[in-house]
């Protein structure tokens, strides 16, 4: 993107598709991935064409739903939260990709978010040419207003033709997060703070909109009761591991441990495998780690 110049007549679009998953046509978009993963370029599956096309067909086709008025049976489209439905929608939809992108300098899809650049007076033009494209694909459109377009976490500017990137709230977002005194494993309000890091440092495209992106990730950590104290060690650890990749750092204050024996193992227990079993427990504090690491 840094590297795309436009020109006074281009300006940046977004094309998003309507429903794609229970849009799907299911068993045409089984046959689209199963012609892209057999066609050299990937490494195979350990079962043939056929056999992939019929297995995707039992783990997708006429899928059970169960609700508060009984059974029913997914007649076509993809369900939500099936394992294969992102794969499946995201190969079927990418043998239209070259037909979206046109003459596109700038051209990402993800998923059903389309962003590209183009000329001013050809969008409505491509928005009817690609709404032709299958019987279940609905394209709605997002132009630039004021220079700006949002794309999935970033909001993009074009200023006189250059392009930059900053991180991006939906106007509907709350600003609810894992609150820090909730009674849950200090790993995860560890994330909650790393995750904020990693999602801004991967929508800006400068450092002048990292600093001000972190500066409103710190407002909303603050409104969940983060104290500084936690969240700042972090942030810079964060940014460390990101941007100087060589540089190890030794991690501090460590949440989980690993499992040790009170015991050394005897001869039987070198010779033979210890089974493992899996129990669930509630978790209610430090006292919950505790137990699990013995």
């Amino acid at each position: 993107m840094n590297k795309t110049k436009l020109s006074e007549s281009e300006e940046l679009v977004s094309f998003d598709v309507s429903s794609l998953y229970t849009n799907v046509p299911v068993n045409e978009s089984i046959q689209v991935c199963a012609d892209l993963l057999y066609s050299g370029k990937y490494k195979l599956p350990p079962v043939d064409k056929d056999t992939f096309v019929e297995l995707a067909k039992l783990s997708s086709c006429n899928v059970i739903m169960s609700t508060h008025r009984g059974y029913y049976k997914q007649i076509d489209g993809l369900a939500m939260g099936s394992p294969p439905a992102p794969h499946l929608a995201n190969g079927w939809m990418s043998q239209f990709d070259n037909i979206i992108k046109g003459t596109s300098k700038l051209f990402t899809r993800y998923m059903d978010d389309i962003l590209q650049e183009m000329k001013s007076n050809n969008i409505e033009n491509k928005l009817a040419e690609i709404n032709n494209l299958h019987p279940n694909l609905t394209f709605t459109m997002e132009k630039q207003t004021d220079g700006m377009l949002p794309f999935l976490d970033m909001k993009i500017s074009n200023s006189e033709g250059n392009l930059a990137s900053t991180w991006y709230n939906k106007p509907t977002d709350t600003g609810l997060i894992l609150n820090y005194h909730a009674l849950a494993p200090r790993r995860y309000k560890k994330s909650v703070v790393s995750g904020f890091v990693h999602r801004i440092t991967r929508a800006c495209s400068k450092w002048q909109h990292v600093h001000e992106s972190l500066e409103k990730a710190k407002k909303v950590l603050e409104q969940n009761q983060y104290p500084p104290t936690f969240y700042n060690p972090i942030i810079e650890q964060t940014l460390t591991s990101i941007y100087q990749k060589d540089h190890v750092t030794k991690k501090e204050d460590t949440d989980i441990l690993p499992i040790t024996r009170d015991t050394p193992p005897t001869a039987q227990d070198q010779d033979e495998p210890i089974k493992k079993k899996m129990i669930y427990v509630q978790y209610r504090g430090k006292c919950t780690e505790n137990y699990a690491q013995h």
